[in-house]
């Protein structure tokens, strides 16, 4: 019940912040343009003016083999110099991470832009820290799942039946992406304690916030798989109200997708920020409770 009141709360709290929404999403769009309209004129020049679309759907696997042998230099030449916009991407969302949290940190209804822009700066570095150590755990986390998946034999020569190897990945895959997914939730707190806390050093935030979440995992964990579950839901209704959409190249039917696709990115933001708001106000549940059992 905790759970499903602070995801009530978090809906208005992101309700009360639509222009942060909107500002976010204008970010994500003008990189999405800069990122991919390179790709847009190298698939005009090999497809854009062929008739080898018009009557195929679905996964064409010769399509995509003379695709890579005609125009792989180039593409490889696309992943090269899109790498470093996709890193400054992603640091520029840490950077708007800090903004985000304080924003929801103060609770006040309406954007501020002093206030966003003022937790951006403010909180950065630290968050990126955060974000860098906890990239290490994951990669940890892989790794030594890998090792474990790997020690009891990869070669289908030296197995019975492929099937064996197929049944042990899908048990591993499944424990690993649980347990992933559980780091990411303590990150997510993590991030929100060091801002609530603005304390230095990190470590301090850092194992502090994870003892929170630890004495609060049932909660915690409850409002994670209720995001987890909607975001999965709304993601299934798209892909049922997309399925068996035959592209036949017209401007309205382009235009269509474009907006689907938008509306998706759009919504995509939005849950995001609706995690964010719903775990912060059941951090803020906490902390109360703390102190008031502390005084």
């Amino acid at each position: 019940m905790i759970a499903f009141n602070a995801y009530r709360a978090g809906i208005r709290q992101l309700l009360g912040q639509k222009k942060m929404w909107l500002l976010l999403y204008l970010f994500n769009f003008l990189f999405a343009i800069f990122i991919l309209w390179p790709l847009h004129g190298l698939m005009g020049d090999s497809v854009g003016h062929s008739l080898m679309l018009s009557d195929r759907a679905g996964i064409d696997f010769v399509l995509i083999s003379e695709f890579v042998n005609q125009f792989g230099e180039r593409f490889s030449d696309w992943l090269r110099t899109s790498f470093p916009t996709v890193l400054l991407y992603f640091v520029f969302s840490i950077f708007l991470m800090g903004g985000i949290l304080q924003v929801f940190k103060l609770g006040k209804r309406g954007f501020s832009a002093s206030q966003f822009w003022g937790g951006s700066s403010r909180f950065f570095w630290r968050i990126l820290r955060l974000s860098f150590y906890f990239f290490l755990f994951q990669a940890l986390l892989f790794f030594l799942f890998f090792r474990i998946y790997s020690a009891c034999g990869l070669n289908p020569l030296c197995i019975e039946s492929d099937a064996d190897l197929v049944q042990r990945f899908r048990w591993m895959f499944a424990i690993y992406v649980a347990l992933a997914i559980l780091v990411f939730m303590y990150q997510d707190y993590c991030k929100i304690h060091l801002v609530y806390q603005d304390q230095h050093p990190i470590r301090a935030s850092l194992w502090s916030g994870i003892g929170l979440v630890s004495r609060n995992l049932r909660a915690c964990l409850s409002l994670y798989l209720l995001q987890l579950g909607i975001a999965l839901g709304i993601l299934t209704i798209y892909w049922q109200a997309t399925d068996g959409w035959a592209v036949d190249g017209s401007l309205g039917q382009l235009s269509l997708l474009f907006l689907v696709g938008q509306l998706l990115v759009f919504v995509r933001i939005g849950l995001k920020l609706l995690n964010l708001a719903s775990a912060n106000c059941l951090y803020r549940q906490f902390t109360t409770y703390q102190g008031r059992a502390a005084s």
